[in-house]
């Protein structure tokens, strides 16, 4: 009946790379080329799908499944959890970003400084902690900075996520 208690991870979004980086006056984004052979839209969209049914089948009886994903996605998330199996929050978990952000398009768009976390649960879960709130609030941190990557969460927002449903 699985193996794992819980699962918190960062799966591919399913972006479009293009739209991300575009007209940036700043030369761009680093290893481009690299993140875009990871974040092939439809590619990752059918990665999402399978996702959320192997996540099932690896967890525990009253394991939590929880990971971002662009808000452009939510539907498409929540649609692919509740047919894997999953009871799924309604509303997603909001990391508000303290950080300076990019902003590509600033003629078109605000700056992007949130993102989205999907929580699962197989029936019988519950959280361990009940944060009173729905919004993490972090910049990047160290841990950001020693990955080095672009995607990275700061450790008060694993930190958040871990003590929602680990004792």
């Amino acid at each position: 009946q699985g193996k794992f208690d819980h699962v918190i991870t960062d799966i591919p979004y399913g972006i479009d790379m293009d739209m991300l980086n575009q007209q940036n006056p700043h030369g761009g984004m680093k290893n481009i080329d690299t993140v875009e052979e990871l974040h092939d839209v439809e590619y990752n969209r059918r990665l999402i799908a399978d996702f959320f049914p192997a996540a099932f089948r690896c967890t525990k009886e009253k394991a939590f499944v929880i990971t971002w994903g662009d808000q452009m996605l939510w539907q498409f998330m929540y649609d692919c959890a509740i047919m894997a199996g999953f009871a799924v929050q309604r509303w997603p978990i909001t990391w508000v970003k303290t950080s300076s952000c990019m902003n590509q398009c600033a003629q078109f768009n605000t700056t992007k400084d949130t993102e989205i976390a999907i929580v699962c649960r197989k029936k019988g879960s519950t959280l361990v902690a009940n944060p009173q709130t729905s919004v993490i609030t972090a910049g990047r941190d160290q841990l950001c900075t020693d990955v080095g990557q672009q995607f990275d969460k700061p450790r008060d927002v694993w930190k958040f996520l871990v003590n929602m449903v680990l004792i």
